[in-house]
Parts: C-alpha cells; sequence; structure tokens
C-alpha cells in the first residue's frame, strides 16, 4: 500500500471477524471468494495499484441478533467502526508524500459502516462504492465527503 498509486479498502459485512476472516468473503460473489476474478487492465495512468479488506470494525456476528447493542439491525457498532475507518483511511493518506487514489468499497453492514467513515472530513477519499448496503448512516448525499459524481451504489433490480 506505501507504493501503490490506487488504494482500495473493502468492509466487509456482519459476521466478518479475524477469529474467521474467510467469512468476510463467503458473502462475496463466488467468483471474488473463489479466486476466478481477474483484472485484466491497469490504472489508466499506467501505475500500481494495491487492495485490503479492513476487518478493524467490530462486526455483529450471527449470534447477536437478538442482543440490541451488538445486533446487525442496529447502527451502534457501524457508527463506532466508522470514526476508526475514518481514522484507518487519513492514516494511509498521512503515512505517504503523495496522495493515492483512494476508493472505499463496503458491503452490507460494511457499508453501513463506510458511510458513517464517509462522513468525517479529511479521509481523502476520491472515489465510493456501496454494495449490498442498509444505508450509508444519513438521509442526506452532502453529508458523504465524497467528490460529486464519485459515490456509486449497487443495488438489485
Amino acid at each position: 500500500m506505501g507504493i501503490a498509486l490506487a488504494v482500495g479498502v473493502q468492509v466487509p459485512p456482519s459476521m466478518a471477524s479475524t477469529a474467521n476472516p474467510g467469512q468476510a468473503h463467503a458473502t462475496i460473489e463466488p467468483p471474488v471468494a473463489t479466486g476466478r476474478l481477474r483484472i485484466t487492465g491497469q490504472p489508466r495512468d499506467g501505475g500500481t495499484v494495491a487492495a485490503v479488506t479492513w476487518m478493524g470494525y467490530d462486526a455483529p456476528q450471527m449470534n447477536e441478533v437478538t442482543d440490541w447493542p451488538r445486533s446487525v439491525t442496529m447502527p451502534n457498532l457501524a457508527r463506532t467502526g466508522g470514526d476508526d475507518l475514518a481514522s484507518f483511511y487519513e492514516g494511509i493518506t498521512a503515512s505517504r508524500p503523495d496522495d493515492p487514489h483512494l476508493t472505499a468499497l463496503g458491503h452490507s453492514y460494511g457499508a453501513l459502516t463506510t458511510g458513517y467513515a464517509l462522513q468525517h472530513d479529511g479521509t481523502g477519499i476520491d472515489d465510493a462504492v456501496l454494495f449490498g448496503s442498509p444505508g450509508a448512516g444519513t438521509w442526506d448525499r452532502d453529508d458523504l465527503h465524497v467528490p460529486d459524481g464519485h459515490l456509486f451504489v449497487a443495488e438489485a433490480d
């Protein structure tokens, strides 16, 4: 990550944990989970790319659905995780002499966590993609500090 011109940070959904890191990928589309996805292009400028799955938040677990403060039905863990994630984004930018193209990717409860992180100023996010998202922690797009035209939402028809 220290020299890549483009950096992507993916935040996994609920039930992801460092105790069972494979769970973070179990809910992603099968080609990604099985490694069949191939990146065939290069960044427009011909530079390097780095990607990381950020597991620095306490994602709700299956056995906590009825534990209201920790339930996936509540935003508590996403809000706290969003604060930590914003600091992670800021750290990527602060640790480098250049300004990498930084992309935030959030899936499901991880998208909610990403939404809370994007409400912080100074994250350095250039693009954001939220998929399978229960929301972004706000009803106002202007609350998300992402350049106009660079916030993308994947949704089912």
